[in-house]
């Protein structure tokens, strides 16, 4: 469970991936971007972490012990839902994977210390290293309707044929956008 009040979500990635070594290649350890969050941390700044499902038992158990001793870092099991950590989350702090794309969906601040593919949008901020978030956080603007609109348009787009597109020219027809959306939700469940 998360504790309450302000926190930003750190969802680990597995390692060695190549994801994490080519897209951030600076910031690999993330032991010590954790150990960063934790020290530079605002007074009543949390940073909550759930290490990714197929890490799970993977790391030396002195990994997560030095993460312990950090007062502000809460670990979270692998298999908490991701739903509420976000909804109730600050702001996410990725270096790549579709915690991005989830923090962008739910209108959070989404920081990256790597370049993930939704960086391009401007809906999240590039950071240089790990303790630049906490200016970031001070960012009053909320994110614009209208961009993530388009965002998710072009990446589902990107992924799926949708058919024809309306005169906005960003969501398809509604006579066709529902068939084939289900039918590529359809081919990817089976």
């Amino acid at each position: 469970k998360p504790p309450e009040g302000k926190y930003i979500l750190f969802m680990m990635h597995k390692q060695p991936e190549n994801s994490t070594t080519s897209a951030s290649p600076t910031w690999v350890d993330q032991e010590k971007i954790l150990e960063q969050l934790a020290i530079f941390a605002p007074y009543g700044i949390k940073v909550v972490v759930k290490e990714h499902p197929s890490n799970y038992a993977q790391r030396p158990k002195d990994y997560y012990n030095n993460l312990y001793k950090l007062p502000n870092i809460y670990l979270l099991h692998p298999t908490v839902p991701n739903n509420n950590l976000i909804k109730k989350a600050t702001a996410i702090f990725a270096l790549n994977g579709s915690i991005g794309v989830e923090g962008i969906v739910n209108k959070k601040l989404v920081a990256t210390l790597g370049k993930p593919y939704y960086s391009r949008f401007g809906l999240t901020k590039q950071l240089n290293q790990p303790k630049d978030i906490y200016k970031y956080l001070k960012k009053s603007d909320n994110l614009d309707d209208k961009k993530i609109e388009l965002f998710l348009a072009s990446y589902l787009k990107s992924i799926y044929h949708m058919g024809e597109l309306r005169e906005d020219g960003i969501w398809p027809k509604d006579e066709d956008g529902g068939k084939y959306f289900s039918k590529a939700l359809n081919n990817f469940l089976n």
